[in-house]
């Protein structure tokens, strides 16, 4: 009894208000969340249990995480106010969105202690930059850290946060750095991050 009261059941839905979005075959996307009986729906989760959840999901072709975050980002006298998303490497893999610029975030970008990288919009590379190639490799300031531009996005992406502009991402590693709080990266009872997944085109989404 005990266990079934505090068993969560995973369930995927369509992510409807994605299919507007300009990513690659945006019907099979899919946003994950937990339902509790006391609880109702949850859309929130640890990053311990993404990486779970990554691992152990063979019905989903990939699954990403992301959290939004307001930033202030500067280079050289140029200062901004941005949001940002603080994503798993994978993220725009998953979404299906290819970098025109640069190589963009690697597996090793995600591991706690990692340098951090940046990946910038258009509209930052264009008012920052003037839509220099040699952006690349740069630093940029991130809340008085400094980490390297890594990409730049399509102009037709601003993250999948809808009703928002998103202008830099950056990795899930840094996200506590960034908020200046203490690092809960490895804490399964800290739940910051939302899930999006790719299913694969052989497994109906009811299934997955």
């Amino acid at each position: 009894l005990g266990i079934g009261v505090n068993i969560a059941v995973f369930t995927v839905m369509h992510a409807a208000l994605g299919a507007s979005l300009p990513v690659k075959h945006a019907k099979d996307l899919v946003t994950v969340f937990t339902w509790t009986p006391k609880g109702g729906d949850h859309f929130d989760f640890s990053y311990p249990l993404y990486v779970d959840l990554r691992d152990r999901t063979p019905l989903l072709d990939g699954l990403a995480a992301y959290s939004a975050m307001g930033l202030g980002v500067a280079s050289g006298t140029q200062t901004e106010r941005v949001i940002a998303e603080l994503v798993t490497s994978n993220y725009f893999h998953v979404l299906g969105v290819d970098l025109p610029l640069g190589p963009g975030f690697s597996g090793e970008d995600e591991r706690r202690g990692a340098p951090p990288v940046a990946i910038i919009s258009a509209r930052l590379w264009e008012s920052m930059f003037n839509r220099d190639a040699g952006a690349i490799g740069r630093p940029i300031q991130v809340n008085g850290f400094a980490a390297t531009i890594v990409g730049v996005a399509p102009a037709s992406f601003t993250g999948f946060t809808r009703g928002s502009r998103v202008d830099m991402w950056l990795s899930t590693s840094q996200f506590f750095t960034l908020a200046r709080s203490e690092d809960r990266l490895e804490s399964r009872h800290t739940s910051w991050l939302s899930l999006v997944g790719r299913t694969k085109a052989t497994v109906p989404v009811e299934q997955a």
